[in-house]
């Protein structure tokens, strides 16, 4: 998606010398990680919304926080938070008029030089497309039992 395309334009304007690289764009920053994150998956929010025929719905938050986006797929919400340098992932679920909020995982970007991002739990690393992918999939699959 977008990141893809910046990461492929900084890695064609860069150079390998002397078992180095060396780049022309400025140090890779955390804020981009995040601002990354939300940008594609808004893009593929976009082509599952035009092929699916149960949208997922985007809400705005209420007031601006630290909530890059929440997605709602029937019942069950998926909430991004940037919190304290991590992405926390939770989802809020509604059964009887009460609401739960279960916390899905906590993430640490690691931004390389030329500014692509995995993110970080334990010792796994995901990329931005593999976050975006299982937060869809474990949102429907929620919304479905």
């Amino acid at each position: 998606m977008q990141s893809n395309e910046l990461w492929l334009k900084h890695l064609a304007k860069s150079r390998f010398r002397n078992g180095r690289w060396e780049t022309e764009h400025s140090p890779p920053n955390l804020q981009n990680a995040f601002e990354s994150l939300r940008d594609d998956l808004l893009e593929m929010l976009e082509i599952f919304n035009h092929h699916a025929p149960n949208k997922v719905k985007l809400l705005q938050p209420s007031s601006p926080c630290k909530t890059l986006v929440t997605l709602m797929y029937a019942t069950v919400q998926m909430r991004f938070v940037q919190n304290d340098g991590f992405l926390d992932i939770s989802m809020i679920l509604t059964k009887d008029f009460q609401t739960k909020e279960l916390p899905i995982a906590r993430l640490k970007p690691r931004v390389d030089q030329f500014g692509s991002t995995n993110w970080l739990r334990g010792s796994m690393e995901l990329s931005t497309d593999q976050v975006i992918k299982n937060a869809f999939v474990t949102l429907i699959e929620t919304s479905q039992s």
